[in-house]
């Protein structure tokens, strides 16, 4: 799902917004686990790391801006 909104909101000046967006996915996650885990106390900050590592993609611009992606040079 994360990579899914990635996809569709990775352009230019909307780094901000993206890294915000996976930050409130971290929080909720991380207390959704603790909540529902009998061993939820155990899961703390630094294992929870661990866990967003391998499984939450970083942000990251997949579109360029449209100057550049409408740029075309044909050979003559």
């Amino acid at each position: 799902m994360v990579q899914g909104y990635f996809n569709y909101h990775a352009v230019p000046d909307n780094i901000r917004g993206m890294n915000v967006f996976r930050g409130l996915v971290n929080r909720f996650w991380h207390r959704a686990l603790r909540r529902r885990s009998q061993k939820g106390k155990y899961l703390n900050w630094e294992r929870m790391q661990k866990l967003i590592q391998t499984w939450i993609p970083p942000a990251k611009l997949l579109h360029p801006y449209p100057n550049q992606r409408l740029r075309v040079s044909y050979p003559k």
